[in-house]
C-alpha cells in the first residue's frame, strides 16, 4: 500500500489558473479594491461577538430564567460560535473534541514533528499557554456560572448545547460543499501522483451552494462560494460573489465543471442521496 502523500500534476495545459489569476488580480486592479476585508467585515464581526456574547451575559446576570429560555440562549450561543468560526476564525466543524482533546493531540504532534516557524518556542511554554487558556475557557463557560448560582447540571446541558449547535452548523456547511452527488475524489495512480493540477482538482471536488442567498452567504462567511474559497483562500470572502463570475467563465472556456447547487435545499437533498448511495455501496468509500 502506497502511504506516500499525492502529489499534483504540475503541468496546466489548459491554463486554468494562469488565466484566471490574471483575470481576479485584474479585478482588484481595475476597482481599486484591497483583497483583504472591509468595513462590511469589521462590521459582521461587530455583529457576530454580539449574537455571541450577549445570551451569555444574559445567562449570568438572570440566573433563574425559565429553563426553556436559558435552552434557548445556548442554542443562539451555539450560532454565535459557529457564525465567528465561520468569519473570523474559520475553525472548522468542530464541537467537544475540539474543545477537550484536539488541541492537545495536535500541540502533542506539532511539537514531535518540530513544525515550527521562525525562532522556535520552549515546549514548556507552548504546554503552559495551551493549559491556561483552557483553564480560562472551562473557567467562563463552567465555573463562572455554577459560581454564581446557575445549577451545575444546567450548566452542563447549555455547555453541550451551544458545542453542538455550533458543530451541526460547521459540519452541515462543510458537508454540503464536498459531500454531495456531482463531486468527484480523483485517486493518484501507482506513483502517487493525481491527474490533474491542484486548482484543477478543486473543481471537480467542490461545490458550491445557495450562491444568491444573502442569508447563507452573509452567516457561512462565503463557505458556501466553497470554490472561490478552496482557488482563493488569501481573498477575503466578502469578494467571493463577485469573483465567482469569474472562475465560473473560466472553468467554462476551459471546458471544466463548475459545480453549483442554486438553494441550499437542493444541496442537502444531494448530500442524503449520495449518503445512501455510500451506504447502499460501501466499496465507495474506500
Amino acid at each position: 500500500m502506497n502511504t506516500t502523500a499525492p502529489t499534483f500534476a504540475k503541468q496546466d495545459n489548459l491554463k486554468f489558473f494562469r488565466t484566471l489569476n490574471a483575470k481576479v488580480n485584474n479585478y482588484f486592479k481595475e476597482n481599486n479594491i484591497q483583497k483583504t476585508g472591509n468595513w462590511q467585515l469589521y462590521l459582521k464581526t461587530i455583529i457576530l461577538f454580539t449574537i455571541f456574547l450577549t445570551p451569555y451575559f444574559l445567562i449570568i446576570t438572570l440566573t433563574d430564567m425559565p429553563f426553556w429560555l436559558f435552552l434557548l440562549m445556548s442554542i443562539v450561543l451555539g450560532i454565535g460560535m459557529a457564525g465567528i468560526g465561520m468569519n473570523v476564525m474559520h475553525d472548522g466543524n468542530h464541537t467537544f473534541n475540539w474543545a477537550l482533546t484536539t488541541d492537545f493531540k495536535q500541540m502533542r504532534a506539532y511539537l514531535k514533528r518540530k513544525l515550527s516557524y521562525g525562532e522556535a518556542k520552549s515546549s514548556k511554554f507552548l504546554w503552559t499557554t495551551l493549559v491556561i487558556t483552557k483553564l480560562i475557557y472551562f473557567s467562563v463557560w463552567i465555573v463562572l456560572p455554577i459560581v454564581i448560582g446557575i445549577a451545575w447540571w444546567k450548566v452542563l446541558i447549555g455547555f453541550f448545547v451551544m458545542h453542538y449547535t455550533a458543530g451541526l452548523i460547521l459540519s452541515v456547511v462543510f458537508q454540503l460543499a464536498h459531500v454531495v452527488e456531482e463531486t468527484e475524489n480523483p485517486k493518484p495512480n501507482d506513483s502517487g501522483e493525481m491527474e490533474n493540477t491542484w486548482a484543477v482538482h478543486q473543481l471537480f471536488t467542490t461545490v458550491n451552494f445557495a450562491p444568491k442567498n444573502w442569508i447563507v452567504n452573509w452567516y457561512t462567511g462565503g463557505l458556501n462560494h466553497q470554490i472561490e474559497h478552496h482557488l482563493f483562500p488569501n481573498i477575503s470572502h466578502i469578494h467571493y460573489g463577485k469573483i465567482a463570475k469569474l472562475v465560473k467563465e473560466t472553468a467554462q472556456d476551459c471546458n471544466l465543471p463548475y459545480y453549483e447547487y442554486k438553494t441550499m435545499r437542493s444541496a442537502v437533498i444531494a448530500h442524503f442521496k449520495h449518503l445512501k448511495e455510500l451506504g447502499a455501496q460501501p466499496e465507495f468509500t474506500t
